[in-house]
């Protein structure tokens, strides 16, 4: 098993020096989240990275709003946002030019629960997001879902990541 350390890089994070302190301080994959900013800072962002190395990126997207803009950048990772149906995922995967890219469903709902062996047929990895979830499904079960998620990823020999 080997334990990363995703960062979500925002306005405080995303000049180099920051950056460059928090890959030194461990941060393996840089996750932007397309739901704040626009194409023209996750492209700032994605740069630096790449000036400074040693660290992976991750776009967490929640439809195909940008999935064209993604095609023109180095990308390591899509995560999609309320991964909940087999089609959403395919749909986006296919769109994808780069096939090196990694998808990663993210389980945010009930559906997207009851839903989760199939969902991990069609992805590489899935992110129990633990803030939504808890929204969505009793929050006290949270942790046992989460559990259970992690038991079948590592059964399908898929990664898990927790959020």
């Amino acid at each position: 098993m080997r334990t990363k350390i995703i960062a979500t890089i925002g306005p405080a994070s995303e000049n180099m020096e920051i950056l460059r302190k928090m890959i030194h301080n461990g941060m393996t994959i840089a996750r932007i989240n397309t739901k704040h900013g626009n194409t023209k800072q996750y492209e700032k962002i994605i740069n630096n990275i790449r000036k400074i190395g040693k660290c992976k990126i991750m776009i967490d997207i929640k439809n195909m709003e940008i999935i064209d803009w993604i095609n023109t950048q180095k990308i390591d990772y899509v995560a999609i946002a309320f991964a909940d149906s087999v089609n959403k995922i395919k749909k986006i995967s296919k769109k994808l030019d780069q096939k090196s890219i990694k998808i990663v469903s993210k389980i945010e709902n009930k559906k997207a629960v009851l839903n989760v062996d199939n969902i991990m047929k069609v992805s590489d990895g899935v992110m129990v997001a633990r803030g939504d979830l808890g929204k969505n499904v009793a929050f006290e079960k949270v942790p046992i879902i989460q559990k259970i998620i992690m038991k079948k990823a590592a059964k399908k020999k898929k990664f898990d990541i927790t959020a």
